[in-house]
């Protein structure tokens, strides 16, 4: 089976994981992308295939959207994304490779043993959160982590959080593919991986947001969490 068609198969798996249980793509595509190709062809192509994700959960989500949640999340996101693009031309392969290792570990670790009680968090969370979050997604292509634990730890309902991530991670991929065009690290050898996943991206998200609607999430979260942290420590080790 050739890389390209080994791309179309992962952005399957990615796309079907996060349309069916809300997160999850990036996460779940960059160990295994990199098993084959560079980390500085592995986050831009990551972003792109984000966007459309994205794109359209968040057009399936967009009566639920609360424009004020969502702008402080922005703003914070603006500096992060700056500052991320840098760190991916700067920073070498292996500590690139390592730091989503460990964000894979600390994300999988909160997901399946942290006792999440919503609360009223202060004003300030939610731009550090947007930081946090741009910083990750355009150095990593993992921009995820921040802004979901944060929206977990909030009073908001269920299809609020969803439809604020959504058009949240679709602004951000907006930006980001702007940022790493700009900085020349968009190149031919993306696009044409980006082609090869676009059948699978859009299969995949169709078929996940279909079952979703159907079952439960919570026990395939979990799988898939757990996926995740033995994910996070392969590639500390190898």
């Amino acid at each position: 089976m050739s890389a390209y068609a080994f791309t179309g198969l992962i952005f399957m798996l990615a796309a079907g994981a996060q349309g069916y249980t809300g997160f999850g793509s990036a996460l779940l595509a960059i160990p295994l992308l990199t098993i084959y190709l560079p980390m500085k062809t592995v986050v831009p192509l990551v972003v792109l295939s984000g966007l459309v994700i994205a794109a359209g959960l968040s057009l399936r989500l967009w009566s639920k959207l609360a424009i004020r949640k969502l702008a402080p999340l922005l703003v914070g996101a603006l500096p992060g994304i700056g500052l991320g693009a840098w760190l991916l031309g700067t920073l070498p392969a292996a500590v690139l490779r390592a730091a989503v290792g460990i964000a894979l570990l600390a994300y999988a670790a909160f997901g399946l043993f942290a006792r999440v009680r919503p609360r009223r968090l202060h004003a300030a969370w939610a731009p550090l959160a947007g930081f946090g979050s741009g910083l990750l997604s355009t150095a990593l292509g993992a921009g995820g982590p921040p802004v979901i634990v944060y929206t977990s730890l909030t009073r908001w309902e269920p299809d609020q959080i969803k439809a604020t991530l959504s058009l949240f991670f679709l602004s951000t991929s907006v930006l980001t593919v702007a940022v790493h065009g700009i900085s020349g690290l968009t190149d031919m050898q993306v696009f044409r991986h980006f082609a090869a996943a676009l059948p699978g991206l859009i299969l995949g998200l169709y078929f996940g947001i279909r079952f979703s609607a159907r079952a439960s999430p919570a026990l395939y979260r979990r799988v898939v969490l757990a996926m995740l942290g033995l994910l996070g420590m392969g590639m500390l080790v190898f």
